[in-house]
This record gives C-alpha cells, structure tokens and sequence, in this order.
C-alpha cells in the first residue's frame, strides 16, 4: 500500500511533524503524506520523548 507520497507503507520513515498551528485539516494532511506523529508547539518535553521512545530513538 502507498501513501500520497508514493513512499511503500513497510519502507516507511518514521516522521514527528511539529507546527505552531492546531488545525484539523493541517493534521490530516500530515498522516495522508506519511507523517507518523504530530505534535504542536511549544513542545511538551514529555511528550516528544514519549514519542521517541515509543519508536525506539530512545530508552
């Protein structure tokens, strides 16, 4: 199965989008081009390092 992007779903990179903006419509465009996470600023710390762990960056 490919994404927008034409990226092979079991090729896919792991991608955290980070924006200054919370809009729906942004955020579903950012899964349908292959983002894996979405997270907006500013940043909670414990956040992004629950994503990092969940996807192995960190332990």
């Amino acid at each position: 199965m490919e994404n927008k992007a034409g990226v092979e779903e079991k090729y896919k990179v792991k991608v955290i989008m980070t924006t200054a903006y919370d809009l729906q419509e942004e955020k579903d465009e950012a899964f349908e081009w292959g983002c894996t996470e979405y997270l907006v600023k500013p940043i909670d710390k414990n956040k992004l390092l629950d994503q990092l762990k969940k996807y192995g960056f960190v332990e």
